[in-house]
């Protein structure tokens, strides 16, 4: 799954500075992140609008 998916279903958004045509980097830093058990560290939580 990747990291836009998991984020739809939290009702949040991922926004970044370039389009993501291809979201496998996002994807790897969160996996990253969750095996350190830091997600939230790494993601700044933004409410859908």
């Amino acid at each position: 799954m990747d990291c836009r998916r998991l984020v739809e279903k939290q009702n949040l958004t991922i926004r970044s500075t370039t389009k993501l045509s291809d979201a496998a980097l996002g994807s790897q830093a969160l996996l990253f992140a969750k095996s350190r058990n830091r997600p939230w560290e790494f993601c700044d939580p933004m409410p859908a609008q």
